[in-house]
């Protein structure tokens, strides 16, 4: 027991000495890591080499910058749905359909829902480590109320109004996604 501890001590006494002595500045360099004719030295090199340095001339002409960008302009890609440019939120609710911790099954139920509901948003909120299937921007709870009686009726039977903050103004959802199936020939 007393030899582990001797051990310690002086392992701790030669840490504290190597600790002390890389610690301590010499003179030659004035405590300040750099001496003071290296320091003038680099001021030197730098008022020499910078004095000469004009970063405009690395920039290309005006007019070049703008021609390139029109040939742009065609290829931008516009969006088919009017979009807001800020999102202002309000408290109020949506109707969850679902709780999951399969994304996969949160967003088979989430398409299902647009397909049955496609004037509403529907959302999946990640709540750890849970998945939330949402629908709607709902101002009043009458209205989550309606949707939530529609949805039971149709079939997703665990569905029920939860308070959250909503889009004062949502714009139209997209439409849901197309989906495609191959032809007879396999392409």
């Amino acid at each position: 027991m007393h030899g582990s501890l001797n051990f310690r001590n002086s392992a701790c006494l030669i840490l504290l000495a190597a600790l002390l002595a890389g610690c301590g500045g010499g003179k030659e360099t004035g405590g300040g890591g750099y001496s003071s004719s290296s320091s003038s030295t680099l001021k030197d090199f730098l008022a020499t080499h910078e004095s000469g340095f004009r970063p405009s001339v690395y920039d290309p002409p005006l007019d070049t910058l703008k021609t390139d960008n029109r040939a742009y302009d065609d290829v931008r890609p516009t969006l088919s749905f009017p979009t807001t440019a800020l999102v202002d939120t309000i408290p109020g609710f949506r109707v969850q359909v679902l709780l999951t911790k399969d994304i996969d099954e949160a967003s088979g139920v989430k398409a299902a829902v647009a397909r049955y509901l496609p004037e509403e948003w529907v959302y999946i909120v990640y709540d750890l480590p849970y998945y939330k299937v949402r629908v709607g921007n709902y101002a009043e709870r009458e209205s989550a109320n309606e949707s939530a009686r529609k949805l039971v009726s149709h079939g997703f039977s665990n569905s029920w109004v939860v308070p959250e903050k909503i889009l004062r103004s949502p714009p139209p959802p997209p439409p849901p996604p197309v989906l495609t199936t191959p032809d007879s020939t396999g392409k």
